[in-house]
This record gives structure tokens, C-alpha cells and sequence, in this order.
């Protein structure tokens, strides 16, 4: 923000902050996000344009690679035959390392990628849905109590805030009853708070405190087990919370 603005405003500009190497959003403040009924096609549009620009740093970043080791921790250290979804697997770099490792994952994202056709041609263990983790559950399309476990590798950070609590129900529902979620979100710079943030295209995005990412998971009925810092590019970071679904009758 240059200081022009500030000066023709006659107030301070709002605050942005980075969530990835060199890229800034503005936090929202007072500001309210796009209207929840309108965010799903803000969010197609958005991450449509990032995979057709070639501008998705996410599936090149070392750091986004990480998570999976999280996984394979909290499934006893051995994921063969077991069946994981991975939500806004985006090219399909997890689901295709899950697969060699002996998993059968299924990968989701709201947009296709043409990597999931040699994936899958590859790796016949591995399948891949497109569409939006809520609306398919909702409509049976992924069945109740399928999976061992959820990746979710930067994906519920971008989620709207009225519809978290769609999301946590939909992995719960997705789950074994003693399933497990792993999921990655932006961290907030230490002497902060989290914060809800756009872009220009109006995507949200949610850094957290590693306090924050447990509260988040106790407000929607997952326990967390662990939660891990994962440094990045530029001094920041990811939080991975390992969350468990709160075993009914527990305190």
C-alpha cells in the first residue's frame, strides 16, 4: 500500500500480512468477507485462474511436503491399505507420494488438474474427485465412515468462516469412527493474533496461533493430539494440528 492512499484517505491503510514468500493479503478488519451463498464460485474462479496461470507455489513448496510425514505418524507409521482423503489436493503431489507408499488415497479439489489422468494411470490405487468437500458429502457422493484418514494440506485456511463448521462436519462424517484429521494452516507471525485476510479476487485466507488451531478444533468436536510448527521461506511457518473427532460421552 503506497503512501498516497494514506494520505488522500486521511487514514491509515489496513494491515496486510504474508502467507507465502513474497505474497501479502489484507486483512479484513471490520470488513465483511464476500457472502457465504457467493463464495464457492469466488473460490473456483480464484484457484482457476492461479493452476491455468501457473502461479500455484503451494505444489513446489518443501515445506507443504512435510505434512504428509504427520499422516504417516498418526496412522501408526504405516499407511499401506489404508484409505485417505486428501481435501484441495490440488495437482495431486500427495495423493501420488500416498499411492507409492502403498495407500489408496482419493484426492479432491475444486479444480481438475490433467496430472490426475497419469496419477491415476500410474497409480491405480489412487482416485480423484472434483468438486467441493461439503456440497459432495451433503450429496452422498462420499460416503459416510470411509476413511482412515483426512490430509487436508491447505485447505480449511481458506475456508469462510460461516462455513467452518460445514467443513469439520464433513471430515467427521467422512471418517472412521477413530479417524484421524491432519491439517495445515498458515501461522500467525508470533506476535500476533490470527486474522481473517483477502486477496484481490476476494479468496479469504485465516492465519492461526497454534492456540487458536486447537481452540478452532475443540469448537467443532476434534480433540487435538499434537500440533506441529513447519518453517518456511521468509521466517514463516505452517501449524499441523493432528485433531481427532471427540469420542461421543468424552469431557
Amino acid at each position: 500500500m503506497d503512501t498516497g492512499e494514506k494520505l488522500a484517505s486521511g487514514a491509515e491503510p489496513p494491515e496486510s500480512r504474508p502467507v507465502g514468500p513474497g505474497v501479502h493479503v489484507r486483512v479484513l478488519g471490520a470488513e465483511a468477507p464476500v457472502p457465504a451463498d457467493d463464495y464457492g464460485s469466488t473460490l473456483l474462479a480464484d484457484f482457476t485462474d492461479v493452476y491455468r496461470r501457473g502461479a500455484d507455489g503451494w505444489s513446489r513448496e518443501q515445506a507443504m511436503r512435510e505434512t504428509l510425514r504427520f499422516v504417516v505418524e498418526a496412522l501408526g507409521g504405516e499407511v499401506a491399505g489404508r484409505t485417505v482423503l486428501d481435501v484441495g489436493c490440488g495437482v495431486g503431489v500427495d495423493v501420488e507420494r500416498m499411492a507409492e507408499m502403498g495407500a489408496r488415497p482419493t484426492g479432491l479439489d475444486l479444480v481438475r488438474s490433467a496430472e490426475w489422468d497419469r496419477i491415476t494411470a500410474e497409480n491405480p490405487a489412487a482416485g480423484f474427485v472434483q468438486g467441493d468437500l461439503v456440497e459432495l458429502f451433503h450429496r452422498g457422493a462420499l460416503a459416510v465412515g470411509t476413511f482412515d484418514a483426512v490430509l487436508d494440506n491447505g485447505c480449511m485456511h481458506h475456508q469462510h468462516p460461516d462455513r467452518v463448521g460445514l467443513f469439520f462436519d464433513a471430515v467427521r462424517g467422512v471418517l472412521h469412527a477413530d479417524g484421524v484429521l491432519v491439517t495445515s494452516v498458515f501461522g500467525a507471525a508470533k506476535d500476533k493474533r490470527g486474522a481473517l485476510m483477502r486477496n484481490e479476487a476476494r479468496r479469504l485466507f485465516r492465519d492461526f496461533t497454534r492456540d487458536e488451531l486447537v481452540e478452532l478444533g475443540q469448537a467443532h468436536g476434534f480433540v487435538a493430539e499434537s500440533v506441529h510448527e513447519v518453517p518456511r521461506d521468509d521466517g514463516l511457518a505452517y501449524y499441523v494440528g493432528v485433531l481427532r473427532p471427540q469420542r461421543k460421552g468424552a469431557a
